[in-house]
């Protein structure tokens, strides 16, 4: 059964990493010094005071678990942490539309691989899925390719 709330929640993030996305590159074009340590500095710290005051608004604050699983927790962030600094990297030396590819390709894997370690049923809107996102991809690819390098402009004296 299909959730509208669900949908519209799938949709509104989905729209919010294609503008974090967009923001990204063009902050870290426009600021050739920014590095991505100041991106995930900033956003990540900025992230964290808006969690600790939704804690504290919703009182989750006393509801903490006794044992947290910190070793997982440590590998969770260090992993995280190498893979936005490499996001980042390739948003600066490629664009994008590259490194969004590169982290939808990690998702790919991420679902065949749970397929495969937890079997569940596959349908062919599965299949129609993957093909079309494939499709879209090679799209994109092909026309980036074929489109003339625009001429840089020259600056009015």
């Amino acid at each position: 059964q299909t959730s509208w709330v669900g949908l519209a929640l799938l949709m509104l993030a989905v729209c919010c990493d294609a503008v974090q996305v967009l923001l990204q590159e063009r902050m870290m074009r426009s600021h050739p010094l920014l590095t991505p340590m100041h991106v995930m500095l900033f956003t990540n710290g900025i992230a964290f005071a808006a969690v600790v005051a939704a804690i504290a608004f919703t009182g989750e604050v006393d509801a903490v678990p006794v044992g947290l699983p910190w070793g997982r927790l440590l590998l969770y962030g260090a992993s995280s942490w190498i893979g936005v600094c490499c996001f980042l990297a390739l948003t600066r030396s490629h664009g994008g539309t590259a490194a969004v590819v590169a982290t939808n390709s990690r998702k790919l894997v991420s679902i065949c691989l749970s397929f495969i370690v937890f079997p569940k049923p596959v349908s062919g809107m599965m299949f129609l899925s993957g093909a079309s996102v494939v499709s879209g991809v090679a799209i994109h690819a092909t026309r980036k390719a074929t489109m003339p390098t625009p001429m840089p402009k020259r600056r009015a004296e």
